[in-house]
């Protein structure tokens, strides 16, 4: 079966609620990139999200073309950072 990921940012909101940031979704570098033997997929950030704070890359998984799985959010952290991007890698795959 063929996993699709589509990758957004969210934010954490007072009521500790995650609230999805219209027009997020990340696009995919098509190139495959190889590092150590692992394979990744590279994504763009189009925009600065330094207005929130709490922020969260927010992945969906699709099935052949369906909803597959829980929602997963990954929180990013910003120290000492002003007006940076992050780009935080995600493995879609575990060791043993």
């Amino acid at each position: 079966a063929c996993t699709n990921y589509e990758i957004s940012i969210a934010y954490k909101n007072s009521q500790n609620e995650f609230v999805d940031i219209l027009n997020s979704t990340l696009q995919l570098k098509p190139e495959l990139q190889t590092i150590n033997g692992r394979d990744f997929f590279e994504y763009q950030f189009s925009k600065m999200y330094n207005e929130y704070s709490n922020l969260y890359i927010k992945v969906q998984s699709y099935r052949k073309g369906c909803l597959f799985g829980d929602t997963q959010y990954f929180s990013i952290n910003l120290q000492n950072c002003n007006n940076a991007i992050v780009n935080p890698v995600i493995r879609t795959t575990t060791n043993k």
